[in-house]
This record gives C-alpha cells, sequence and structure tokens, in this order.
C-alpha cells in the first residue's frame, strides 16, 4: 500500500471532534479509544454519551486512559463507562509505575478508520467552550486497513504487555516497524524511529520545521539540528509563549542560546496555547503525540502518523507558516540580553529535564 486511502487535517478542536463524534455514532463493530486526558468536562461528555449510546447497539467499546494523565477523575470515569457498558481500564494507576506513561491520542474505529494527534478529550481545545484561549492544535483522521496496527497496539496495551524494563521491551520478541505509523512501544520500535529521525534530519536539504509544546531534546537531536542549520538548510522550531506547564517554557528556553548560535531559528507563539506536534523534514511530515523532550523520546507510549497525501503535506506546511505570522522570533543579540536571573532558572530547571 502506498499510502492512506483518505487523510484529513484538523487545526481545530471543534471540526476534529464534531467529526470523531460522527464516526463515533457509525461505528458497526468496534471502537477503541486510548487518550492521555479524559476530562469529565462538557466535550468529555459528549464523547462519553457517543461511546455509551455505540455500546447500547452492539459495539465492543474500550476506552484506555492514563492514571497521571487523567488524575483525580480516572475512577470516577472508569465507573461511569462500566455503568454504561463500555469496557474501561486505567493504564498504570498511581502508585505503580509512575514514569511509564501513554501519552498517545488516538481512536480507531472498525479498524479502519483512525483519529490521532495531539488533542486530548478536553474542552480546552474547542472554541465553543473556550473562546479565543482554545489552544492551537493538530490532529488527522485517515482511513485505510493499516489502521489495524494501531489496533494491535491498543491492545498490546490494554493487556500491559509492553511494560517490562527498561523501556518497553517484550517478551514476544520483535515487533516489525511501520513506514507510515511510528509506534515506540518496544525498545525496537523506540530505537528505530529514534534512529530514522535523526537520519533524516542529518540528511535534510531544504527545511527541518518543528511545531513542539516542549523542546528538551536530546544531545543527538541538538547536534544533528546544529548540523542541518550549518549546511545551510532552513531550521525552524515553533514553539508557545503561553505553555500550559508553567514551569515548561523556563526548560524550553535552556536550549534557545545552543540553538541560535548555530543558525537554528526560534519563534515563540503568542495567540494562546500551542500543542501542536508536527515535524516537516523535507517531503517528510509526521503528526502525532511525540513531544521533542526527554519524556517522549526515553519513557512514554506515543504514536506519529507519516503524512502521504500532498495536498496534505501542502497543508500542514501552509499552516506553519501561518502560524510564524501570529509569533515572535527570538533573536540570539536579544538573547543574549536576558537577566542574569533568567540564565541561571534555565540552567537550574535542567536538571530535571530527564523527567519532563
Amino acid at each position: 500500500m502506498n499510502g492512506w486511502i483518505r487523510e484529513q487535517i484538523f487545526h481545530n478542536g471543534d471540526l476534529f471532534f464534531a467529526r470523531l463524534e460522527r464516526d463515533l455514532e457509525l461505528a458497526k463493530k468496534s471502537i477503541e479509544l486510548e487518550t492521555y486526558i479524559f476530562h469529565l468536562d462538557p466535550l468529555g461528555r459528549r464523547i462519553l454519551k457517543k461511546l455509551t449510546e455505540a455500546a447500547n447497539r452492539g459495539v465492543s467499546v474500550r476506552v484506555l486512559i492514563d492514571g497521571v494523565g487523567s488524575l483525580g477523575y480516572a475512577q470516577d470515569l472508569i465507573r461511569e463507562l462500566k455503568e454504561n457498558q463500555v469496557q474501561a481500564k486505567i493504564f498504570h494507576p498511581l502508585p505503580w509505575k509512575l514514569n511509564r506513561r501513554n501519552h498517545r491520542k488516538v481512536c480507531v474505529i472498525d479498524r479502519s478508520i483512525a483519529f490521532l494527534g495531539g488533542m486530548n478529550i478536553s474542552a480546552c481545545h474547542l472554541k465553543c467552550y473556550s473562546g479565543q484561549q482554545a489552544w492551537r492544535d493538530t490532529a488527522v483522521r485517515v482511513t485505510g486497513n493499516d489502521a489495524q496496527i494501531l489496533t494491535d497496539a491498543f491492545e498490546r496495551s490494554w493487556e500491559h504487555h509492553s511494560l517490562s524494563h527498561p523501556i518497553l521491551r517484550l517478551k514476544r520478541g520483535k515487533l516489525p516497524t511501520h513506514r507510515l505509523i511510528k509506534l515506540n512501544d518496544t525498545w525496537y520500535r523506540r530505537r528505530n524511529y529514534q534512529q530514522e529521525l535523526l537520519r533524516r534530519v542529518n540528511h535534510s536539504q531544504q527545511r527541518t520545521w518543528i511545531t513542539t509544546p516542549y523542546l528538551v531534546p536530546e544531545f543527538s537531536l541538538i547536534r544533528a539540528l546544529r548540523k542541518a542549520a550549518s549546511r545551510s538548510v532552513d531550521v525552524r522550531i515553533l514553539l508557545p509563549r503561553k505553555n500550559d506547564i508553567w514551569f515548561m517554557r523556563w526548560i524550553n528556553q535552556a536550549f534557545y542560546s545552543h540553538l541560535l548560535s548555530a543558525g537554528v531559528r526560534i519563534f515563540e507563539y503568542l495567540p494562546t496555547t500551542l500543542h501542536a506536534k508536527v515535524m516537516i523534514i523535507d517531503d517528510w511530515i509526521t503528526v502525532g503525540s511525540s513531544n521533542r523532550n526527554y519524556r517522549s523520546w526515553f519513557h512514554d507510549l506515543e504514536v506519529d502518523l507519516v503524512i502521504t497525501h500532498s495536498r496534505s503535506k501542502s497543508e500542514l506546511c501552509s499552516q506553519f507558516v501561518r502560524d510564524l505570522e501570529l509569533s515572535q522570533e527570538i533573536e540570539l543579540s536579544h538573547w543574549k540580553r536576558r537577566s542574569w536571573f533568567c540564565s541561571l532558572l534555565e540552567r537550574v530547571v535542567l536538571f530535571i529535564k530527564y523527567w519532563v
């Protein structure tokens, strides 16, 4: 198969969840939903209603939520789901495996339709609830037989088969990597995806554009980005000025000087919280849940999807340019003049980089 039968890109949570709800209404056989956060807010109630209706008409519905991402209301949600005939589990409820989280946001319907990206089940993504403060995020809907791979990954997480120490090793041996779906649920898959990403940056010819809310890169990625910029590749990183984690901006900024000094351009998005995770390396583009931080690199379960349609690629590149127009570029000369206190704070917060 050369790619997905259909691809639809979403930069708007209202449109994304409206389409998800419509497909949930049309589900005939199965729904597998896994998400880091499932808020019991107005959007959560809407999705809960659709899942309940599907279960009542005989669809097999399973929901997996993360024990940290949905901390504080996970037990209430699980109880309510089960009362409505929906199978539900908590992935690593506390205090078990504190540092091994499921950060994926995936819904697979009838094993042929898949939704994934950066959007949790949370009203913060929708303008109808959050107004102009709704988060800027990116997600994708695809159809095709390869969606079965995501169902298989859900099954392993559901049964907790992929979580043996130190980095998600499976007793069943090496599972194959996939050209379009980038999973990291085994050590083998994680290593291969990291190596592919570094190889693509190292061999980029025209551009490496990164959109991420959390910039805590491993040294090998920093080195690859600096080398790409030194050979005149257009390397740009788009980050949020407003972050959902209050200390995250300081950690992001700890890497600015090292990157800016090599010619990497850094922009901070101004209007609202930026939560999208998009990699554009020449003509190779991914959308998914992976951040450019240590948690995604070493700890958490993630999934990214390779975009195959030229129209989708063009749309993602155009969105990146539009986001830059609403951002402020960080200049090296100005950055060097920041206060000594900010510089010290950036160095201090680096001590926790392995956990964020």
